[in-house]
C-alpha cells in the first residue's frame, strides 16, 4: 500500500503539471516555440482556453491512473483497515493555524493568478508598457534561481540551435515516409517516441528538441502544426517509468519503499493509457477547440505563400485546376 501511494504522488505531480501553461516547464516552451517558429501564429492558445482544454484531460488522465494503481498495489489490502485514515487525521490536527506570511503569499498568489488569467484574451485594458517591470534583469541576477533561468534558456537555446542548423527541418523532411500511415498514426509514433525519450531525459530538453521537429513535420505532410506540436507537448509530461525521469519519481524513489520495478511495471501501464487518451482527446475536444482540422495561413512564410500562391495560378492558367 506504501508503494502505490508513493507512485500516486509522482504520477499525480507529472499529470497535474499539464493543466495550465505556467504548470510544467514544456509548456512553457511549446508557447516560446510557436512564438519563435511562427511569428504570426494566432492559435487561440491562452490561460483560458489552455486549461479549457487540459484540464478534463488531467482529469481523465488521474481517474485512469488511480484506477491503474488501485488494481496494481491495493487489490489485496485489508478492508477497513483505519490506520492511514487515523494517521491523517492526527497530522492534520496537529497542523498550525495559518500565519500572517501565509495568507499574505496566498493573496498575492491569488492576485497572480488573477493576471494571468486576465491577460489573455484583454478581459480589463492595461497601460504597463511605460511602467517599470517588477522583474527586471537586475533583480533577476541578484535574486531569481539561476538553476530555473539555465533550464528554461537552455531548452530554448538548444530548440534555436535545432532550427538555424535545419536539423530540425531534415528530420522533419526524413520522418516524411511516415506519410503512408494516417495522420492519427503518425501522431501516435510522434507521442510515444516523445514519451520514450522524456523517462530519460528532462521535458524541457525533450520538448525543446521535438517540438520544432514535428512542427516540420506536420508542414510538410501540410497538417496544422498544433496537431503534432499540443501532443508532443503532453507527452513530455508523461515520465512515468523511471525515478531519473522527473525529480517528483526522484523524490518517492529516494523514500527507500520503492524498488526500480514497481515504478517500472505502473509506468508502463500509465504510460499506454495516457498516450492513447491524448490521441483520442486531440482527435475530438483539440480539434473542436483550435480548429486543427485545416492548415493555418501563418503556418507559412512569406516566401512560401508566395510561392504556394504563384503555383496554384500556374495550374489554374493552363486549366489543370477549375
Amino acid at each position: 500500500m506504501a508503494k502505490g501511494l508513493l507512485i500516486s504522488v509522482a504520477f499525480g505531480a507529472n499529470i497535474g503539471g499539464i493543466g495550465t501553461i505556467t504548470g510544467t516547464p514544456s509548456n512553457l516552451v511549446l508557447m516560446g516555440q510557436i512564438k519563435e517558429i511562427f511569428p504570426l501564429a494566432d492559435t487561440g492558445i491562452n490561460f483560458i482556453s489552455w486549461m479549457v482544454f487540459a484540464l478534463p484531460f488531467v482529469i481523465t488522465c488521474l481517474l485512469i491512473t488511480w484506477l491503474t494503481l488501485v488494481l496494481i498495489f491495493f487489490r489485496n489490502a485489508s478492508k477497513g483497515h483505519t490506520a492511514i485514515k487515523d494517521t491523517l487525521r492526527q497530522k492534520y490536527d496537529e497542523l498550525p493555524n495559518l500565519s500572517f506570511a501565509e495568507v499574505g503569499v496566498s493573496i498575492c498568489f491569488l492576485i497572480l493568478l488573477t493576471l494571468w488569467i486576465t491577460r489573455d484574451p484583454y478581459v480589463v485594458p492595461g497601460k504597463s508598457k511605460n511602467i517599470e517591470t517588477l522583474l527586471d534583469w537586475k533583480t533577476v541576477q541578484a535574486k531569481f534561481p539561476w538553476s530555473v533561468v539555465l533550464l528554461l534558456g537552455g531548452g530554448f537555446a538548444m530548440a534555436a540551435g535545432v532550427k538555424e542548423s535545419n536539423l530540425s527541418y531534415r528530420i522533419g523532411e526524413t520522418m516524411q515516409l511516415l506519410q503512408i500511415f494516417p495522420v492519427n498514426v503518425i501522431m501516435a509514433i510522434c507521442i510515444y517516441i516523445t514519451i520514450f525519450l522524456t523517462n530519460i531525459c528532462s521535458n524541457t530538453v525533450t520538448a525543446s528538441i521535438f517540438i520544432p521537429i514535428v512542427a516540420e513535420l506536420a508542414k510538410s505532410l501540410e497538417i496544422h502544426p498544433l496537431y503534432f506540436m499540443i501532443p508532443t507537448t503532453l507527452a513530455s509530461s508523461m515520465a512515468f517509468s523511471l525515478p531519473v525521469a522527473t525529480p517528483p519519481n526522484s523524490i518517492v524513489f529516494a523514500s527507500g519503499l520503492l524498488r526500480v520495478t514497481d515504478m517500472l511495471f505502473a509506468g508502463i501501464l500509465a504510460t499506454i493509457e495516457c498516450g492513447l487518451l491524448a490521441i483520442l482527446f486531440m482527435i475530438t475536444w483539440a480539434n473542436y477547440l483550435f480548429e486543427l482540422d485545416k492548415v493555418p495561413l501563418w503556418a507559412y512564410t512569406p516566401a512560401e505563400l508566395i510561392y504556394r500562391n504563384h503555383t496554384l495560378f500556374d495550374l489554374l492558367a493552363n486549366g489543370t485546376v477549375k
